[in-house]
């Protein structure tokens, strides 16, 4: 009781940094953490919220509640709390249009302040919500199509998912920003290039990347098609799967599913 919001906000930083979630010590957490609410700043609320969600605490009282602030912590919140905020509600699947309606319209006017990271976080929190709404969606996803050629593979998929979702966005200048992220996936590096079998994480990238392609029904670099017909057949094999943990094994048949599908792109 006698912490104050920084103590909590990096309590659960550290938690998550270690990869612990003690579930009754996140619970007082949570407690402390409405009783003090009107206590906390425009840093320390998102980071809090954001670690709680990471940690799979998704309170929905307390984000009601810390919704209810915005109006007082919004001036002050720069593009990593607004990223953070978003992103905790996305992971709550909790639908409110004041706070997402706020959010995205300061968003839109610290735009040219934002990072690249904090604007993918955004615009994929946004999708999650199914929060289509100009100037925002549109503005963000030009925001990332000006670095396209920069962008991860990783991050390519996070953002052309969240096109899939959201039609405005997807549509702005004429789709110009969906045609440039398009673009720079027949250039960007691939997960598990370089590496041999295709891990779980390069398996996860991938096939996040590969699902948003199928989800815009965009035809596939021949690069890509080639990429996935060299690696699925050891990292999929019958005595593979056997060893491979379910996440891992159901990244590998999503990725199996698109080989299928673009089997005739050369």
């Amino acid at each position: 009781r006698g912490l104050h919001p920084i103590d909590l906000a990096n309590l659960c930083g550290g938690l998550l940094g270690l990869g612990l979630a003690p579930r009754r010590l996140l619970g007082g957490v949570v407690d402390t953490a409405a009783a003090k609410l009107a206590d906390f700043g425009p840093v320390e609320l998102p980071s809090l919220l954001s670690s709680l969600a990471s940690l799979g605490v998704s309170d929905e009282r307390l984000l009601r509640a810390s919704a209810d602030r915005l109006p007082d912590l919004l001036p002050d919140m720069n593009g990593r709390a607004l990223a953070e905020f978003s992103a905790a509600l996305a992971a709550a699947e909790l639908w409110l249009p004041v706070a997402l309606e706020q959010i995205s319209d300061e968003a839109a006017e610290k735009l040219s302040f934002l990072r690249v990271a904090d604007s993918l976080v955004l615009l994929a929190a946004l999708a999650q919500l199914r929060w289509d709404r100009p100037p925002a969606t549109p503005m963000l996803a030009s925001r990332l199509a000006e670095f396209a050629p920069k962008l991860t593979a990783v991050q390519l998929g996070v953002a052309l998912r969240a096109l899939s979702r959201l039609p405005l966005a997807a549509a702005c200048e004429r789709g110009a920003a969906q045609r440039s992220l398009l673009q720079a996936v027949a250039t960007v590096r691939l997960p598990g290039e370089r590496s041999a079998p295709l891990g779980a994480a390069d398996a996860a990238a991938l096939a996040e990347l590969c699902g948003a392609l199928r989800h815009l029904r965009a035809e596939p670099p021949p690069r890509l098609v080639a990429h996935l017909a060299a690696v699925l057949p050891a990292a999929s094999s019958a005595a593979a799967m056997r060893t491979l943990e379910r996440d891992h094994r159901r990244a590998l048949a999503k990725l199996a599913d698109a080989s299928r599908e673009w089997a005739g792109v050369r």
